[in-house]
């Protein structure tokens, strides 16, 4: 197999070079057909230009290359590309659009990836060092040259695209972990506000799958009646990409039209919807790109053209939940996303209840669940809600589900009266005599009516608040204790009523599901506790007003960072989170941002800026997971690995001792420290950090099992997981034999075959599990008899 640095020379001096000298040579003899030699020496100095002629025709001269150049444009290299584009952007890229603001941002982003691949291969391939290059620079610089040859020729792209796919690495796992990281700066809810544990949907989600993957489709629609799980079903498949982002994809922007909600039967007002016109749905984009009040002065027609800039250059897929709340002349809303975005590479899904016209050809309808999808998500709400399970025959789960017409809302509050001790023919006896209309509304008050008095305040309190709402807060309001709260708190967890808390500024905020919260509200609604409720909230709600408004604000500076970060733009990035960390210094957040500016930086990464932002977030006690990765990632591309172990235990302890990513990075990291110790003969340190490997990477495991997460981005984790303990154990038995402990052989030579076992049997289409299989037989043939297949 060819060495990367081999196939990073002929990808980039061959197909990237020569493609790029073929589009210079063609586009200056047709716009300049007789000063076109003038016109290249222009962006040289006369020293500079006669040094490229002299470079290129001296080994000629002395015969080291025997062919000939063509004309002067022969002479040009990869490093004189920059000065070439910047000056003839417009003649040499014809296919970027003729709106000059998105030209500008698309001139800078090219020259961008242009001087990165000039940075890469400057020290590789212009001065080759012993060593091959790595895995992560050759995969950037081929993916950024791709990206540059998409704009001028598709067939060198590809065949550039090919040979990327096909580098070799003895570290891909690692990569992985970088590659298929989340998409950063969404603005998706919380999975409790919507939808607490999905099931099923397969066809759906596998039909919205191809739609994303059409190049060709920019909108779909997904139709059906209320409670059938449209916007579940929505929040899912944006949770999917979100997880694995797919081809040039930025960001996921939520944004509900929700005038009304479907709760106990009957639609529901809502205050305040994401959006209601043309202008606040304009404005809800800006505010997810974070460019909202570089804006306040401009005119409609001004935001919709600077939306559809940054749909085009950062490409989104957009969700508008329940566009039936637009009515009149707010379907300009609609038809912006649907008729104006329908022009860039950003992708809409709309949710509706009916199908508007036209519409036809790009729809799901989505009706109840059918089959095994519901005796499934019946099953696993009876888990949930912890119910005998043995009253439910196949029979009877399915008369459940022609009870309800297969409606998941409306399934869930059936078993909620089961969860109060109702039979399940019963349930469905008192559900058929309501009609369904009261029905939901009559489950929840049965389970409501067996809480104590202080739970059941609790529970309103929650309710009537209009967003997240912490433990203090609670207290404030009802004058109790926070120990009380807390302890109602676990019996309204333990009855999944209230979610599991999310840190907002270090402080645990609990939700309602959108729905429970509703029916909550009902069943009070005019009650002397409800208003008086409702009078005390109102009086202490500035303040967490303010925290909000606080909040909001950091989170736009974090988004518009990451928005410059996208665009190369990382002098702005920097200014921006400096701007923040002046009004708001002792957030963490802002400096584990701009941490990631510094790592992030090109053309060369500011790594002891970068370790002072992310170790000023740490003294702040940043709760963020994501910002420990990264600064271990930092130090795990420089190989400073006991730094990278320090740091991934500061994320263990500080954010979460069952954390994937940091388990992993921990047990990569110790693994790589004992190989460094077994090179230098230090055999007892080597076995020390070895065996502590063992024991991170064993947690990372388990804690995949409690996560039940595989489908997502960490499925990246799984793989490397698996191929880090099997390499761990492959370096204790070296580092035995190098001690002559041989009594201790068979006892790795067995957990490394259990390992490659269970590698295989979990990742049987990861080629790495085939091929260290087939290396490490090679070389510990014992291991050969416990090996399945």
């Amino acid at each position: 197999m060819e060495s990367r640095s081999t196939s990073c020379f002929e990808g980039i001096n061959r197909v990237y070079r020569n493609a790029v000298v073929n589009q210079i040579r063609l586009r200056f003899k047709e716009v300049f057909p007789k000063t076109w030699l003038d016109e290249l020496k222009s962006p040289f100095k006369q020293e500079e230009w006669e040094r490229i002629q002299t470079h290129a025709e001296l080994p000629r001269s002395t015969g080291e290359l025997n062919s000939g150049l063509k004309d002067e444009f022969d002479i040009l290299s990869v490093n004189h590309f920059y000065n070439i584009f910047d000056k003839y952007f417009d003649d040499i890229f014809m296919n970027i659009s003729d709106n000059a603001e998105v030209k500008r941002r698309q001139k800078q982003k090219i020259l961008g990836w242009t001087k990165t691949v000039k940075t890469l291969r400057d020290p590789v391939l212009g001065h080759p060092a012993e060593d091959d290059i790595t895995f992560p620079d050759a995969f950037r610089m081929l993916d950024t040259a791709v990206r540059i040859l998409g704009f001028i020729n598709q067939d060198a792209a590809q065949k550039l695209q090919e040979i990327r796919d096909n580098i070799n690495s003895d570290d891909k796992g690692m990569y992985n972990l970088i590659l298929y990281r989340p998409i950063e700066g969404s603005t998706l809810p919380s999975k409790e506000w919507i939808v607490p544990r999905f099931v099923g949907r397969k066809r759906e989600l596998d039909k919205l799958m191809k739609w994303f993957k059409d190049t060709e489709s920019r909108v779909w629609l997904l139709a059906g009646d209320g409670g059938k799980g449209k916007t579940a079903i929505a929040y899912q498949f944006a949770t999917n990409i979100l997880n694995k982002p797919l081809g040039d994809l930025e960001i996921v922007i939520w944004m509900s039209a929700k005038a009304r909600r479907f709760v106990s039967g009957r639609s529901v007002d809502i205050d305040s919807p994401d959006f209601d016109d043309l202008r606040s749905a304009l404005d809800r984009v800006l505010e997810a790109y974070a460019a909202i009040e570089l804006e306040e002065e401009m005119d409609i027609n001004e935001r919709k053209n600077t939306c559809l800039n940054y749909l085009k250059e950062l490409p989104a897929l957009v969700i508008l939940d329940d566009i039936d709340s637009l009515e009149g002349k707010n379907i300009e809303a609609m038809n912006f996303f649907v008729r104006d975005a329908n022009i860039t590479p950003s992708k809409v899904l709309l949710t509706s209840r009916r199908v508007p016209f036209g519409f036809e050809p790009t729809v799901t309808q989505i009706s109840g669940l059918e089959d095994s999808d519901s005796i499934n998500f019946i099953k696993s709400r009876i888990e949930l809600y912890d119910i005998d399970s043995s009253q439910f025959t196949n029979k009877i789960m399915k008369r459940i589900q022609r009870a309800c017409d297969g409606s998941p809302l409306f399934i869930e509050d059936l078993l909620r009266l089961c969860k109060v001790g109702e039979t399940p023919m019963r349930a469905i006896e008192i559900w058929r005599d309501r009609d369904g209309n009261a029905a939901r509304e009559y489950a929840l008050k049965r389970e409501y009516d067996m809480f104590s008095i202080t739970t059941q305040k609790v529970l309103l309190t929650c309710a009537l608040f209009d967003s997240s709402v912490s433990l203090t807060d609670i207290a404030a309001v009802l004058n109790i204790s926070t120990e009380e709260v807390r302890s109602s708190i676990r019996e309204l967890q333990e009855s999944f009523l209230v979610s599991k808390p999310h840190i907002i500024e270090s402080i645990p905020r609990f939700d309602l599901n959108q729905n429970t919260k509703k029916l909550v509200v009902d069943i009070n609604h005019g009650t002397d506790l409800s208003n008086r409720l409702k009078r005390i909230i109102k009086g202490i709600t500035d303040r967490p007003q303010q925290t909000r408004s606080k909040r909001e604000t950091i989170g736009r500076y974090i988004r518009q960072a990451l928005s410059c970060i996208k665009l190369n733009r990382y002098y702005d990035a920097e200014q921006t989170l400096l701007k923040a960390i002046n009004y708001h210094p002792e957030n963490p957040d802002l400096y584990g941002m701009l941490g990631l500016v510094y790592k992030s930086w090109q053309p060369q990464q500011r790594y002891s800026d970068a370790l002072n932002a992310f170790t000023r977030a740490d003294d702040l006690k940043s709760s963020k997971q994501d910002m420990y990765w990264h600064w271990c990632q930092m130090e795990l591309k420089r190989k400073e690995w006991t730094s990278a172990t320090k740091i991934a235990k500061l994320g263990l302890d500080q954010v979460d001792f069952d954390s994937i990513p940091l388990l992993y990075a921990s047990g990569y990291a110790h693994s790589r420290l004992a190989k460094d110790m077994f090179q230098q003969f230090q055999y007892g340190r080597a076995e020390q950090e070895a065996q502590t490997a063992r024991l991170q990477l064993d947690k990372a495991l388990k804690a995949f099992v409690k996560a039940n997460n595989l489908k997502t981005r960490l499925v990246s984790f799984y793989r490397s997981t698996f191929r880090a303990i099997a390499l761990n154990y492959e370096l204790l038995i070296r580092i035995n034999k190098a001690q002559q402990n041989f009594g201790l052989l068979p006892k790795h030579e067995d957990n490394l075959a259990k390992s490659l076992n269970n590698w295989l049997k979990e990742c049987p289409n990861d080629i790495d599990a085939l091929t260290e299989r087939e290396r490490l037989v090679y070389i510990f043939p014992n291991i050969k008899h416990n090996l399945d297949g």
